[in-house]
């Protein structure tokens, strides 16, 4: 009996909005507040992403600065530089100038775009790829 081709869909996601709140962040700290207050982490669909976030958060926490250099020493202390993308992709982070003044646009995008994510009983496929990143 022939299987049927399993058509999955990408799932929901906006990589530009993750690297706009990111670089954002980079660019005034105090954007660092308004990504809080309206992600989680999990909310990125990279991993990378969250990596980095969750880093800044923790820069945040301790009342350091959140610029280029503090974040590359903090994430090659905790051994997930290279897993964040290393030092080029943090620098190219803030390129294009993501403007600080739409970070709770951004960060409004990635969390309706993680929200369409979640896995429902409709759609299992979503549950499958999204547990494989």
């Amino acid at each position: 009996m022939p299987v049927a081709p399993t058509l999955e869909r990408p799932l929901p996601q906006n990589l530009d909005a993750e690297r706009s709140i990111l670089g954002a962040i980079l660019l005034d700290n105090h954007a660092l507040n308004a990504a809080i207050e309206n992600l989680k982490a999990e909310d990125f669909f990279l991993e990378q992403h969250r990596r980095v976030f969750n880093q800044m958060i923790a820069l945040g926490e301790s009342q350091q600065a959140i610029d280029l250099v503090t974040l590359t020493e903090s994430l090659h202390r905790v051994g997930e530089l290279e897993s964040s993308g290393g030092a080029p992709y943090l620098a190219a982070l803030a390129d294009g100038m993501p403007r600080v003044s739409n970070i709770e646009h951004y960060a409004r995008i990635v969390r309706e775009k993680a929200a369409a994510a979640q896995p429902d009983s409709r759609h299992p496929q979503h549950s499958a790829a999204r547990s494989r990143r």
